[in-house]
């Protein structure tokens, strides 16, 4: 609900709205190149991953137990596996074995429990070191060539082939779920203190309102205020912009996401209490 509010606040206010068969294809999360809400591409692999785990569970019980696991790991590896569906860019994704990288990291520490706190911590290090390591020389690989060619940093990124971007599912997401490997067996260890954990738990709990809200918010806040005034955006600026986000992001969790969810909850209650079919 939260999603579809969104995009019905963006079609109010961009005046190129979508047409018909594209408005439906983007409620529906439908994978498209150039989504009409420009995160909505992360929640289409999160759709198709319900999906399969959907398929998985509706199925006599252990006959498809490993089959979302297979085919994310098939589908990117696979050729041309689905040119005639016309997405195969998002079927063949490297972003699908991301989900394998978070599946491997709940069966590790679900089958064999967490490692000793000195192991978990060299893992955080490592992970951490690499992740920044791989950020850095993209960066200063992008900015070179930016300077050689006096383009954009976003046009640069765009021109010309970038192998640790380009990659980032395992140069950015290998460490990552290793970083989420590290903590969670810290937390199951007792040994995780995470500073401001209270103001952080919050934010976590609007992430997904964030999320969706953020860019429309901000660049609405910063363009009514360079409509206003003469000045230049500031860092000043985008803070405030930043906090009017997070605040409508905190407004639609409260009374958008916890309603839907609880009837969500409610639905399903009732569904599964339902007399059966004789």
């Amino acid at each position: 609900p939260v999603y579809w509010l969104v995009y019905s606040l963006k079609i109010f206010k961009n005046p190129q709205v979508p047409d018909f068969v594209q408005t439906v294809k983007g409620l529906l999360l439908w994978p498209v190149p150039a989504p009409f809400i420009n995160v909505s591409w992360t929640l289409s692999y999160e759709a198709f991953f319900y999906v399969l785990i959907l398929i998985a569970i509706i199925t006599p019980r252990g006959a498809l137990s490993l089959f979302p696991a297979a085919v994310l790991l098939l589908l990117p590896i696979v050729p041309n596996f689905a040119q005639q569906y016309n997405i195969s860019a998002f079927l063949q994704s490297d972003h699908l074995h991301e989900f394998l990288m978070g599946m491997g990291v709940a069966v590790a520490l679900k089958r064999w429990g967490a490692p000793p706190v000195w192991i978990s911590k060299i893992v955080l290090w490592c992970a951490c070191i690499s992740f920044v390591t791989a950020a850095a020389l993209g960066t200063l690989w992008v900015a070179d060539y930016q300077t050689m060619t006096n383009t954009t940093a976003y046009d640069s990124a765009a021109l010309v082939s970038n192998g640790l971007f380009d990659h980032g599912s395992y140069w950015f997401g290998g460490p990552t779920a290793l970083i989420l490997f590290a903590m969670v067996a810290l937390e199951l260890r007792g040994r995780l203190r995470v500073p401001f954990g209270e103001m952080l738990r919050k934010l976590g709990n609007i992430s997904y309102s964030l999320y969706l809200v953020h860019g429309f918010v901000i660049s609405m806040f910063i363009s009514v205020w360079l409509a206003k005034t003469s000045t230049r955006s500031s860092p000043l600026h985008l803070m405030a912009a930043w906090a009017v986000a997070i605040g409508t992001a905190a407004v639609f969790y409260k009374f958008i996401e916890i309603p839907s969810m609880r009837a969500g909850s409610r639905l399903a209650r009732w569904w599964t209490s339902r007399p059966a079919l004789s």
